[in-house]
């Protein structure tokens, strides 16, 4: 697999720090349902995971990463407080992302204080060919202080469409990002706020806060922070505390950590107020329970065990 291949699937897995590696495909199930109500809003939570993933990679491989270790640990601040250096990556590397070659132009305006950059995207394919992206990202760059880098990405009508079935969502979207490092320890924040169309008709918004973190020392990702979204006609909060996954790569299961799935009574269908949490076990593990206290152990396909690195 190349490089531009391999990173643009990790960043989906990695750099994006997915919350459900590969629990839409379960292998196994042990134990009862957690009832009809709480297995569809985990269907709810995952589909909403995997709207948000396919967000955040756009803004990853756009950030100027060029090789493996950078879409692990994220910028290095240290280097990218040189605006004009990083402006040279974010030109030229968006392009190792996406087919065919040559559907991303990205332009760079300069001011006094920031970097700005313009990147049109006409019907660029982007990671594992699940989806295509049409419209323009306006991405503003600052160094707001010694050892940080921030940017704020604008999106207006971006159309982001689902291969398989065809159906686009049109979104305005703005995440806030800030990068830092202290010793061997990189760290970023994204604030987004989000609002969207489907081509079939379903009314989308978002709001999400997160903290990442990558360990070059220990090779460990954590991340905490919550998202809350109206999703086809419902709203969804999902907080995720103490997630974690060491040394095991991009694919790799976490090792800990808890998601807190919340449906609000009263928004769209949605008839009572029902929570769920899953809490990932290690390996291969996670277990949900439900509002009724029922638990189900199952099993994620779609990562590696620490046992297999």
């Amino acid at each position: 697999m190349s490089l531009s291949r391999v990173a643009i699937v990790a960043s989906v897995f990695a750099a994006a720090l997915v919350v459900f590696p590969g629990c839409r495909k379960l292998d196994s199930s042990e134990g009862e349902s957690i009832g009809t109500s709480e297995d569809l809003l985990v269907a709810d939570s995952e589909g909403d995971d995997d709207q948000e993933q396919t967000e955040e990679t756009l803004e990853e491989v756009t950030t100027g990463a060029s090789t493996e270790a950078e879409v692990e640990q994220g910028l290095d601040p240290a280097v990218g407080s040189d605006l004009d250096a990083q402006m040279v990556k974010i030109k030229l590397n968006p392009g190792r992302f996406f087919t065919p070659a040559g559907c991303i132009t990205t332009t760079i305006t300069k001011t006094e204080t920031s970097r700005i950059a313009t990147h049109v995207l006409a019907g660029c394919v982007g990671p594992q060919g699940k989806r295509k992206y049409t419209g323009t990202v306006t991405a503003t760059w600052t160094a707001p202080a010694p050892g940080q880098l921030a940017v704020v990405r604008e999106a207006r009508g971006l159309q982001i469409e689902r291969i398989d079935d065809g159906v686009v969502l049109t979104v305005d979207r703005t995440a806030n990002v800030t990068f830092q490092k202290s010793g061997t320890v990189f760290s970023k924040t994204r604030n987004v706020t989000m609002t969207g169309t489907t081509s079939n008709g379903k009314n989308v918004t978002r709001t999400a806060n997160w903290n990442l973190a990558y360990d070059t020392s220990t090779r460990c990702l954590t991340r905490d922070g919550s998202s809350t979204s109206t999703h086809e006609g419902r709203e969804l909060t999902r907080t995720v505390a103490g997630y974690k996954r060491c040394g095991v790569g991009w694919f790799g299961c976490p090792q800990s950590g808890t998601l807190t799935v919340n449906r609000k009574k009263g928004v769209g269908d949605a008839e009572k107020d029902l929570t769920i949490s899953i809490e990932f076990t290690g390996d291969r593990g996670y277990t949900v329970t439900g509002g009724n206290g029922r638990q189900a152990k199952r099993v994620m396909s779609f990562c590696r065990a620490a046992a297999e690195k």
